[in-house]
């Protein structure tokens, strides 16, 4: 049995592969012959473990791709499974890439790197920008601050990329972070905005709009705007609001008097940075002729018949509001009473008793759609 303890190894690099993301560690072996593998502690304190067997293999590629820092110890053990001390916590590059909501300076920050054999030269942040292929670069000496600001001002420019390079001194080596994406978010008026369909509701007397956005607009409510015939000034009227995501979404104009002969529609929404978008283009709806206000009754009912027994008013123009029908004996006495359209009278008193044979008066109250006002009155003969 082999009683001499085992030759410890020594850190090298621990940096992420610019390509795939994943983190490399990299260490010198251990000098003893019959050093079987090495043993990876990861975490800080130690939480997981894996295994490299063979004495040459002195590198090892981390199974996921998690983003930010993470910390690494290595040891050797030989064909005893007696182990090697421990090396020192060491860690891979991380850079940390941010800025305003809708600005568009962009900061890259970094830690101190500590593992670099024979120290660390310099830091360099290299970014290239969205539809650029030249990688720019930015050195930073070890004494400074380990931040960089850069602006970029150009709009046509969506985002950019960067990692940061931890120089060692001579040259002769170097570690890299992840690589990191960064996306501007700003003003945007050129996303589609419209109101995909509008139509006039006559039982309602109201109209109802279709309208259709980008989802990608932060917003979940678009600003809806009328103008008429009776008045050329745009108007906000109201919001109409949308679950996030959805693309289509409804508005209804309630407010809709047939005294304008149409009705014009538009709708604007804020970006992500509070910036008003462009307005759509607008949709005019034409209302359809109202015709001559009219009511038809009957002059006459047959008590418990079942198909002349009750006396129902009909208004042939689009009501509304104000509807009220009352039904009166010869001395005045009010025998029914109804306030929506469709109740009919049946003969009968409120408390549900028969009247006797007769001539009765009614009275019929309401606005019709077109603004008028009417009452009409007459006389209907009860027979038993």
């Amino acid at each position: 049995e082999d009683a001499r303890p085992t030759a410890p190894c020594a850190l090298r690099l621990c940096g992420a592969d610019t390509a795939s993301g994943r983190i490399v560690l990299s260490w010198y072996g251990s000098p003893d012959e019959d050093v079987l593998g090495y043993y990876i502690c990861m975490g800080q304190p130690c939480r997981d473990f894996d295994t490299v067997w063979g004495r040459e293999n002195t590198s090892y590629v981390c199974a996921d791709s998690v983003a930010g820092e993470r910390w690494f110890r290595v040891l050797a053990f030989d064909s005893c499974m007696k182990a090697s001390p421990l090396t020192e916590y060491y860690h891979n590059p991380h850079l940390e890439v941010g800025g305003e909501v809708c600005g568009r300076e962009v900061r890259f920050a970094w830690g101190e790197y500590v593992n670099m054999p024979g120290g660390v030269a310099r830091y360099e942040v290299r970014y290239c920008l969205r539809g650029e292929e030249v990688w720019r670069r930015h050195a930073a000496g070890t004494g400074g601050p380990m931040a960089f600001d850069t602006v970029v001002a150009d709009l046509d420019v969506e985002g950019l990329r960067a990692y940061l390079a931890v120089v060692g001194n001579g040259d002769s080596l170097e570690a890299f972070s992840r690589l990191e994406d960064w996306d501007f978010v700003y003003g945007d008026t050129a996303r589609f905005l419209r109101v995909a369909g509008a139509a006039f509701d006559e039982v309602r007397s109201s109209v109802e709009l279709e309208l259709e956005a980008d989802p990608d607009f932060a917003g979940c409510a678009a600003a809806v705007w009328r103008v008429s015939a009776a008045d050329s000034v745009w108007r906000q009227i109201g919001e109409a609001h949308r679950l996030p995501g959805q693309a289509r979404f409804g508005f209804v104009d309630g407010d809709v008097g047939r005294g304008a002969r149409w009705y014009a529609y538009r709708v604007s929404m804020e970006d992500l940075c509070g910036q008003r978008s462009t307005f759509s283009d607008s949709v005019r709806v034409v209302l359809p002729e109202v015709g001559e206000a009219e009511a038809f009754v009957a002059n006459a009912i047959v008590f418990g018949d079942a198909e002349r027994g009750l006396f129902c008013p009909h208004l042939v123009s689009p009501m509304g509001e104000g509807y009220s029908f009352e039904v009166y004996d010869r001395r005045g006495t009010r025998v029914f009473a109804a306030d929506a359209l469709g109740e009919c009278w049946d003969g009968r008193d409120a408390a549900g008793r028969a009247l006797p044979q007769g001539a009765y008066v009614y009275r019929i109250r309401c606005r019709h759609a077109d603004g008028s006002r009417k009452v009409y009155a007459g006389s209907v003969v009860l027979i038993r």
